[in-house]
């Protein structure tokens, strides 16, 4: 999650990134609530996070016994 970087951190991260996988559209996580798309501007983050691998599994059974 770029929100766990520090500043310098982001604008390394995303321009790294974006250079892979070339994605157009940003909005970012960051403490409590989301990045104004202008605040992203100069940083040029544009990655969508939307939560949706863990926001999809809906519980995890931890009663399975395991044999070592």
């Amino acid at each position: 999650m770029l929100d766990n970087f520090t500043g310098d951190g982001v604008r390394v991260a995303s321009r790294s990134l974006k250079g892979e996988v070339g994605w157009q559209e940003a909005l970012f996580a960051r403490g409590l609530g989301w990045v104004d798309h202008c605040e992203c501007r100069p940083v040029y983050v544009d990655i969508i996070s939307t939560s949706s691998i863990h926001q999809g599994v809906g519980y995890v059974d931890f009663s399975l016994k395991i044999d070592h």
